[in-house]
């Protein structure tokens, strides 16, 4: 959209968190800073930042992203109503945003499992001593928070 600089999104709580990580192999600290020397680019700075979950831990849509979704939704005609409902897969037949636009899908759930593995709080993992989790219960289905 004319006069709007762009969407990106945050890699602040994976900077804090991996700063003092010991890490032995010199190619990973270099995939580490140049993810960080991306992120903080002069060009990623003026964008404004989407799946911002790890701001609270809460699954909650912030404003940048509804502003996104409408914007999207403007392209091909959808209401706009609720636009962050359409990011939701709980039909994905239903989806009429994630059927036009197919690479959102992957886009959102890596986004959700990146910052979903940094949450500091051991209780938002389902594992439960001496219970395996097998590949069937790991599958994302997106929904948002209360």
């Amino acid at each position: 959209q004319l006069g709007l600089e762009g969407f990106g999104i945050s890699a602040q709580t994976f900077a804090t968190q991996t700063e003092t990580m010991e890490c032995h192999t010199p190619e990973v600290v270099i995939a580490r800073c140049a993810v960080l020397d991306y992120f903080d680019s002069p060009s990623q700075r003026k964008l404004e930042k989407i799946f911002t979950w790890d701001a609270n831990w809460h699954l909650i849509p912030g404003r940048p992203l509804i502003k996104w979704l409408r914007m999207i939704a403007r392209e091909i005609a959808l209401p706009t109503g609720a636009p962050y409902d359409l990011l939701c897969d709980d039909f994905p037949e239903n989806s009429v945003l994630l059927k036009n636009y197919p690479e959102l899908r992957p886009y959102r759930d890596i986004c959700f499992w990146w910052k979903y593995f940094l949450n500091p709080d051991v209780d938002s993992f389902p594992y439960d001593e001496g219970t395996n989790i097998n590949r069937m219960r790991a599958q994302l289905r997106f929904s948002w928070g209360d």
